[in-house]
């Protein structure tokens, strides 16, 4: 779950997210960032209050 503070009311907010995010996310450009260990883009949009998941594009494959 996120906790989010608004200064203008002076209270928190607490929103459930249902994915498993783990515990370093990246804040950039108004949402959090995470890259999942399953190749899976998820992003938090702070002022929409919602989680995107994005799928990666496959691992390209290497020739010899």
């Amino acid at each position: 779950h996120f906790a989010i503070y608004s200064s203008e009311n002076a209270s928190w907010k607490q929103i459930a997210v249902s994915e498993p995010l783990g515990d370093e996310g990246v804040f950039w450009n108004g949402e959090i960032h995470w890259l999942s260990v399953e190749d899976v883009h998820f992003r938090f949009d702070v002022d929409a209050e919602k989680l995107i998941k994005t799928p990666l594009p496959p691992r390209p494959k290497i020739l010899s």
